[in-house]
């Protein structure tokens, strides 16, 4: 069961509008599918065509529309979800990584987190507006980063638990924050190869997937490793070849985070 379906137990009467916008989100997922790497020359619908945003981005762009309005679904509207669904990801790994030392104790931030989830769960009550659902997250969001920003990503668990269980209700509608894309795709890899049709797959999609996480994480330690003994060429060697496979290495003040394109 869908986690958008499971509104119904919350909002029973609100069924045939969960049931339309999983219907979007669906229709969305298959959109994405079918966009191709050549945007401006091609169009290729069959199974070729790979994801250039996962499928939590299309979700996101598909559903964030009020359900009794029409679903202008664009290239451009779902690069306006991957940078969402990107700043709610960042945020959250933020949230986990913040410290206790030296963290102040402020009702603010508790009084924060109870604002942002009345507004997110009014309206839902109100007809399902997931668009007007949006809106107080990433007002909070905005909020949150401007304070972690002055204080040094210091927060007492109390707040950062709070935060997290707000992120939690969030993602129980629109289920965006995990990124599940990877074993779906290499699901369906393993249903093309047994009905014969792998190598219709795109070249670059068959080379990202044959690489595990474990693998990604062994090579992202060994160049980490390499940083440190200032082995640069080797450094920037596995940097390029985990590129070329599609997978990109993005480093800053927290440490080393990769995914995959």
């Amino acid at each position: 069961m869908s986690r958008l379906r499971r509104l119904d137990r919350r909002f029973p009467a609100f069924s045939v509008a969960a049931e339309v916008l999983e219907v979007r989100s669906l229709l969305a997922s298959a959109a994405a599918a079918v966009h191709t790497a050549d945007q401006a020359h091609t169009r290729d619908y069959g199974f070729s065509a790979r994801l250039d945003h996962d499928l939590g981005f299309a979700r996101l762009a598909s559903i964030s529309a009020y359900r009794n309005s029409y679903l202008n679904f664009t290239i451009d509207s779902l690069a306006d979800a991957t940078a969402a669904v990107e700043k709610l990801r960042a945020f959250a790994d933020r949230i986990s990584s913040t410290s206790a030392e030296g963290a102040i104790k402020s009702d603010t931030w508790t009084n924060r987190v109870s604002e942002a989830h009345a507004k997110f769960t009014a309206a839902l009550e109100d007809d399902l507006n997931t668009a007007r659902a949006l809106s107080p997250i990433f007002e909070f969001l905005r909020w949150a980063n401007q304070q972690l920003d002055n204080n040094g990503n210091r927060l007492l668990p109390e707040y950062r638990d709070a935060v997290r269980g707000l992120l939690e209700k969030f993602d129980g509608v629109f289920a965006v924050l995990e990124d599940k894309d990877a074993a779906i795709t290499r699901a369906a890899l393993a249903w093309a190869e047994a009905e014969g049709r792998i190598n219709e797959a795109a070249p670059e999609l068959v080379a990202t997937l044959a690489f595990s996480d474990a693998d990604i994480d062994t090579l992202v330690a060994e160049r980490q490793q390499a940083k440190k003994t200032r082995n640069f060429a080797r450094a920037d060697a596995i940097r390029n070849d985990l590129l070329a496979k599609g997978i990109l290495i993005e480093d800053s003040k927290d440490g080393v985070r990769w995914k995959r394109k």
